[in-house]
């Protein structure tokens, strides 16, 4: 059973992502009851003053003289990551590459990083207190490429759910790259996936129904359904995610068990 008082959740967000904040919240809180740390990337004040009311808040130290150099990468990858993320990405990067230096600062001895995209299914007990063996850091593989070898150049490490303890020296790697070679990567995906290659770190590899991508259907074992790219937020804004599709659909399963019991045809 995790001890609440040394593990807790935490997230970050900025302007343009705060209108998940809500949303997040009332998924996270409807099953879960663990402190959150929420860090500040530059919000609103009203959404720093409902961050206040539901947890800790902390101002990133840094953020604002963060350095975002201009992508030096191939034009494929610009397209590729346009695609998915939309005309907006180049505003969203500097937000994704504060996440390691969130994660010096949280105040847990054993953090839950979840980011405002992922939508929380059921407890995330057994998450929080998964086995890290001999490592101190977590993170679920890349969809195929399971098969693959841990150092392979194919593999990929998706960082929107990490489990980690304080001092992962991963995560100081981690958030070294981020400010000093973020010209190199898109994303913070990639300098962690990139870092673990280079250096044949060591870390632990949760299952997939810690980090589930709907895109490779519905999964109703899952913890955490993370809505990655501008598709999933669009599905977010339109639909609410799976929660509401699945209490519609329990609604409905009552209503035929219903007129069954009562033995009125259901059509």
């Amino acid at each position: 059973m995790a001890d609440r008082g040394v593990h807790g959740i935490i997230c970050g967000c900025d302007a343009a992502q705060e209108w998940l904040l809500d949303w997040w919240w009332s998924r996270y809180s409807e099953c879960n009851a663990f402190p959150v740390t929420f860090f500040d990337f530059g919000m609103s004040s009203e959404a720093r003053k409902r961050c206040q009311k539901r947890g800790k808040l902390i101002t990133l130290k840094n953020a604002n003289q963060m350095a975002m150099f201009p992508y030096q990468g191939g034009g494929e990858q610009i397209v590729e990551f346009k695609r998915a993320h939309g005309e907006k990405m180049w505003e969203y990067r500097k937000a994704w590459f504060c996440k390691p230096l969130a994660m010096l600062q949280s105040p847990y001895e054993r953090s839950l990083w979840l980011d405002l995209d992922c939508e929380v299914m059921q407890s995330l007990s057994p998450l929080v207190s998964f086995p890290l063996g001999e490592t101190d850091f977590a993170a679920v593989r890349g969809f195929r490429c399971e098969d693959l070898p841990p150092y392979h150049q194919k593999v990929f490490f998706n960082s929107g759910v990490v489990l980690f303890k304080r001092g992962a020296k991963i995560i100081e790697k981690w958030a070294r790259m981020a400010l000093q070679e973020n010209e190199n990567y898109l994303g913070d995906d990639h300098i962690l996936s990139q870092l673990i290659l280079r250096e044949r770190l060591a870390l632990t590899e949760l299952p997939y129904e810690f980090n589930w991508h709907p895109g490779e259907g519905i999964n109703f074992n899952a913890l955490v359904v993370h809505w990655i790219g501008k598709e999933g937020k669009k599905y977010i804004k339109e639909k609410g995610g799976f929660k509401t599709v699945f209490k519609e659909l329990y609604r409905v399963c009552q209503q035929m068990d219903e007129a069954r019991l009562q033995g009125k045809n259901y059509v």
